[in-house]
C-alpha cells in the first residue's frame, strides 16, 4: 500500500494552490513513526517542489548552546553551515522574528553570499513561544520571490510551528 504522505508530496507542482501544499507539508510532519528531522526534510521537499525555480532552501534550529543556528535540513545550492543571532539574513530573521525578503541579495548589509549564483532570499523564522527554526531559500533571479509565494512560505512555517515538539517530546528540541 502506498504511503499517502508520499502521494501528497508527488502531487506537488509550482502549479498547486496554497491549501494543498500546506496540507501535505503537514501530513510530513504528522508522521509520528519517523524521527522529526525526517519529518522536516519531508516538509521541505514538499515546499521545495511547490516552488518555480528555488536555489537553495535550507532549514537552521538554535544550537543547543543557544548562541548560533545550524544547519539541520537543507535541498539544492551549498548553504552555510551555521549561522549567528542577529547576523546575517538567517540571523536577523531569527533574532527579530521578521521575515526578511531579498529582492537583492548583494544588497543585504551582513549577507555572506555563501552562494555567489544566488540573487534574491527569503528568511521565515517558524516561532513558537520561542524561535525554533529559519526556513530560508534562495533564487537565481532577482525578486525572485512573489507575494503569493512569501504567503506560501509563511503559512507552511506556520504549520512546523503548530506542530513542532517541545523539549522532553520524541523529537523534542526544546525551545
Amino acid at each position: 500500500m502506498a504511503d499517502p504522505r508520499v502521494a501528497a508530496a508527488l502531487a506537488i507542482s509550482p502549479a498547486t494552490g496554497a491549501a494543498e501544499v500546506v496540507g501535505a507539508a503537514a501530513l510530513a510532519l504528522e508522521a509520528d513513526e519517523v524521527p522529526w528531522p525526517s519529518r522536516l526534510q519531508g516538509m521541505m521537499a514538499v515546499l521545495w517542489r511547490s516552488l518555480p525555480e528555488p536555489l537553495s532552501q535550507s532549514l537552521y534550529v538554535p544550537a543547543p548552546a543557544g548562541i548560533r543556528l545550524v544547519l539541520a535540513a537543507h535541498q539544492g545550492a551549498p548553504a552555510p553551515l551555521a549561522a549567528d543571532w542577529h547576523q546575517g539574513l538567517v540571523g536577523t530573521a531569527a533574532g527579530d522574528r521578521v521575515v526578511q525578503i531579498v529582492p537583492v541579495l548583494r544588497m543585504f548589509h551582513g549577507h555572506g553570499l555563501a552562494n555567489p549564483a544566488a540573487e534574491s532570499a527569503l528568511a521565515v523564522p517558524v516561532t513558537r513561544r520561542s524561535v525554533r527554526a529559519v526556513l530560508c531559500l534562495t533564487a537565481l533571479q532577482r525578486d525572485a520571490f512573489s507575494p503569493v509565494e512569501v504567503e506560501l512560505v509563511q503559512a507552511v512555517a506556520e504549520a512546523a510551528a503548530e506542530r513542532w515538539p517541545d523539549a522532553g517530546e520524541p523529537g523534542g528540541a526544546g525551545g
